[in-house]
């Protein structure tokens, strides 16, 4: 190791030689680090400026009327099309009827997993998932049960850990 000053504090402290050679160890830490880059005109060669402007402005490069080429395009005819592959379960997920349901049994119960009671709340995050008590989606996918598929009485709220948990069937 050797022992260095640091370009913001000047205080002494000890880098790795390698650290040097690729053009690091200029700084003793993450907050000299930070502050140097604050100040106008440092070592970085105008690399970081004071008013640097954001790059995403929202505005676009097209001019006003300008449409995409993908706009009204045939999905056959996309270049992300893959014959049509998405599955009925990837299908089913997105749509408004689904994620109805799903809000409809977290609003049943509470906001809460039913299983171990974890909920949001006070600096906690739980992520929660609906569940299907009597078919999973997976069969249910294959078969004509879609009148079980949407019935609220048929989920179920549970946190991620504890889904996670349940047996595949």
């Amino acid at each position: 190791m050797i022992n260095i000053i640091c370009q913001q504090c000047e205080e002494r402290f000890d880098t790795w030689p390698y650290n040097i050679r690729n053009g690091n160890g200029k700084f003793c830490g993450r907050k000299c680090y930070i502050e140097a880059m604050k100040t106008e005109g440092h070592i970085n060669k105008g690399r970081f400026k004071k008013a640097h402007k954001q790059s995403n402005t929202g505005k676009t490069h097209f001019k006003e009327g300008h449409k995409s080429w993908l706009d009204g395009l045939e999905p056959e005819k996309h270049p992300g099309w893959k014959g049509g592959k998405t599955s009925y379960t990837q299908r089913l997920l997105s749509t408004k009827r689904w994620k109805e349901w799903r809000e409809a049994v977290f609003e049943r119960d509470i906001y809460a997993c039913r299983k171990c009671g974890a909920a949001s709340g006070e600096g906690k995050t739980v992520y929660l998932q609906a569940h299907h008590c009597t078919f999973p989606v997976r069969k249910l996918a294959k078969t004509i049960f879609e009148k079980y598929l949407f019935d609220i009485r048929n989920g179920i709220t549970l946190c991620r850990e504890c889904h996670s948990r349940l047996p595949k069937k």
